[in-house]
């Protein structure tokens, strides 16, 4: 068997793991779409378009119930849409009212539930992929790869996903959307006070792509050392006997805080770089709080037509809503991206070995003939003095063999080759089949039966346990 890239020796008994660079790939998007499943993932949009919606039209019918001048209000054409005499009785103002807030709450209820159930199905799916790719891995790979390193994947990451990312994309569509029915709303009152808003939107912008880009790589070297502390503190706990035979506890210790004040300086990192997007959006959303406030100042001076004190109000209201809506979009975009880092992460583990997917099991395999080893080989990584070496052996059909040896004399080894757990050299067959032509999952199911050495006995007599 032929070791992959990922198995490849790096110069180091582990290998030095890996992290994306750029922007995530839309294939990550496409995972987390068709864990959540695409048709509930649209129903959820649609609800959430229908919260917009009626959460706007419930302010807009507050501010012409609050209105003195109610025929002016009652002249637009989107109000003629729905009515044809304006409403001016009391209860029959409560009574749209009582309608816009049952709709609301009705789609309130429903994107919310779809946001929590499309979350748990997308959480599932890719958790039993990654652990279903992990699980399928060599044990060179597992060699590579510390216990760490697959604990913070499954841990980190693994809650970043069941908590963050579907509430994220729920609160990002729903941020848009606000955004949108505000501008609607806003140039329907008053439109002079979006006439700032472009460039708003663009200064914002200006210092969003460098925030971006920064702050998604600081989060996968957050990540990458969160695995390094893992990894160190697993090897410890694992290890403590060695390590005090050895004297060590000093060494250890200094390795694990040094590993513990990297993570640190990438979470203070990103704790500036979210302080220094902070006070520049802040800064320039302050232009147009200040240019919406002064339109009351305006109108006074002749400078603008008269209004409504309640337009005058509401669009003021708005305009500040709109600022912090345009916020929200660009830090929950950039929170998306590093929540979905972990999808990534995750994927990159669901990924299996080529054997076991190119390959259509058969349904009964019936081994027929002696199993033979002819100059098999085991070397664990290139350059390290083989395991095994020209072993030729001849095991009968239903016989039952025990092979027993000093410590490290290769028990083991020979044993991972005849399952095709290690690449080695030479030919293992049954019969005429020779099994690394075989797909591994098919030799360790169909073909060959061991008895691991855990002192472990099943419920039975121990002829049973021998040969069940």
């Amino acid at each position: 068997t032929q070791t992959t890239p990922s198995e490849q020796p790096t110069g180091g008994l582990a290998a030095k793991e890996g992290r994306a660079e750029g922007g995530v790939a839309w294939d990550t998007y496409l995972v987390y779409l068709n864990g959540a499943g695409r048709f509930l993932f649209v129903i959820m949009l649609l609800a959430l378009v229908g919260i917009m919606v009626f959460q706007n039209l419930c302010t807009l019918w507050v501010a012409y119930w609050t209105s003195e001048d109610k025929a002016s209000i009652a002249k637009s054409a989107g109000f003629k849409l729905f009515f044809q005499a304006p409403p001016e009785k009391p209860h029959e103002l409560l009574k749209v009212y009582a309608c816009l807030v049952a709709c609301f709450a009705f789609f309130n209820i429903v994107g919310h539930g779809l946001e929590i159930i499309c979350g748990i199905r997308a959480a599932r799916r890719i958790f039993e992929g990654a652990l279903k790719g992990t699980l399928s891995r060599s044990f060179a790979w597992w060699d590579a790869n510390p216990t760490g390193r697959v604990i913070n994947r499954f841990t980190e990451d693994v809650e970043v996903m069941d908590k963050a990312v579907t509430n994220i994309i729920g609160v990002l569509f729903g941020a848009v959307l606000y955004l949108i029915g505000h501008c609607v709303v806003l140039a329907l009152a008053n439109a002079w006070t979006l006439a700032l808003l472009p460039f708003c939107v663009a200064g914002m912008e200006y210092f969003a792509k460098y925030y971006r880009k920064t702050v998604r790589e600081v989060h996968r070297i957050y990540l990458v050392n969160m695995s390094c502390v893992y990894q160190h503190m697993a090897e410890a706990l694992m290890g403590g006997i060695i390590v005090r035979a050895f004297a060590a506890l000093q060494r250890v210790a200094w390795t694990t805080v040094r590993e513990l004040d990297d993570l640190q300086r990438a979470s203070f990192a990103k704790m500036g770089i979210n302080l220094w997007i902070s006070l520049r959006m802040s800064l320039i959303g302050y232009t147009l709080n200040v240019t919406a406030q002064l339109q009351p100042v305006l109108q006074y001076f002749g400078y603008l037509g008269p209004q409504s004190a309640a337009l005058v109000g509401f669009s003021i209201e708005h305009s500040r809503g709109v600022v912090g809506v345009i916020q929200q979009i660009i830090t929950n975009f950039s929170d998306l991206e590093m929540q979905l880092v972990s999808i990534e992460r995750l994927s990159e583990y669901a990924r299996q070995e080529p054997s076991w997917t190119a390959y259509a099991f058969p349904t009964r395999f019936v081994p027929v003939g002696d199993l033979r080893l002819r100059n098999v080989e085991v070397s664990y990584r290139p350059g390290l003095p083989p395991a095994l070496s020209g072993v030729n052996l001849a095991f009968a059909q239903h016989e039952v063999t025990a092979v027993i040896g000093r410590t490290g004399a290769g028990k083991s080894s020979m044993l991972l080759s005849i399952l095709q757990l290690v690449p080695y050299h030479g030919v293992i067959s049954v019969g005429e089949v020779s099994l690394g032509d075989l797909p591994p999952l098919a030799v360790r199911t169909s073909v060959v039966g061991v008895v691991p050495q855990q002192p472990v006995l099943f419920e039975g007599g121990l002829r049973w346990n021998l040969d069940p």
